[in-house]
């Protein structure tokens, strides 16, 4: 019987020590927890300052903007346009004509440089913010080559 109190004395003693443990753990989680929803606060706090910071800067950089990509000339045409920055001189007959844009990217610009240009508001539109990227020009100008490149990722036009 001595035994069997002994036994049960150390069983007890040990169910305390394996209590104790269990208890200290808990607190270690709960401590974890408060820190883990403290960090997720802070997450969520900075990823809204970081949407409405972007959304300022592309605000500041006018809520329209109007980009031009010079298509590559054809085969048979002649230089008839320069682009320089921001400005598009081009003739036709003896007039000269000069329009200007926010971008204007050249015929050698790579699909990777107008998405540069125009990843920001696609960032915008993935923060929920109306973004509208509207491509304008005649048939066959390069639309929808400008707007979703090739299928391969090369950025050779071949044009006749």
């Amino acid at each position: 019987m001595e035994k069997i109190n002994k036994d049960m004395q150390n069983k007890e003693k040990e169910m305390k020590t394996n209590l104790k443990r269990c208890k200290i753990k808990i607190v270690r989680c709960k401590k974890k927890e408060k820190e883990i929803k403290k960090q997720s606060d802070e997450i969520i706090r900075l990823a809204t300052e970081r949407r409405e910071l972007h959304n300022q800067v592309l605000e500041l950089k006018g809520n329209i903007r109007v980009f031009c990509r010079v298509q590559p000339l054809l085969k048979h045409e002649t230089t008839g346009h320069v682009a320089f920055n921001e400005k598009i001189f081009t003739k036709k007959g003896h007039e000269k004509y000069e329009f200007r844009y926010d971008k204007v990217f050249s015929d050698k610009a790579t699909q990777e440089e107008v998405f540069e240009e125009i990843s920001q508001l696609v960032q915008s539109a993935l923060d929920g913010f109306d973004v509208c990227i509207f491509a304008y020009g005649q048939t066959g100008s390069g639309k929808t080559y400008t707007m979703e490149g090739t299928s391969v990722n090369d950025d050779d036009r071949n044009r006749e």
